[in-house]
């Protein structure tokens, strides 16, 4: 993990931190409305 602070939307940081533990666990899902 990086210490450095980074400008991001809220979505951006959404997608980034979803797809990091769905990597790391299998157990790990996104649902909802207009999520794909």
């Amino acid at each position: 993990m990086n210490n450095e602070t980074k400008l991001m939307s809220v979505r951006d940081a959404i997608i980034m931190a979803m797809s990091e533990e769905m990597r790391s666990d299998e157990n790990v899902f996104l649902m909802g409305e207009d999520v794909g």
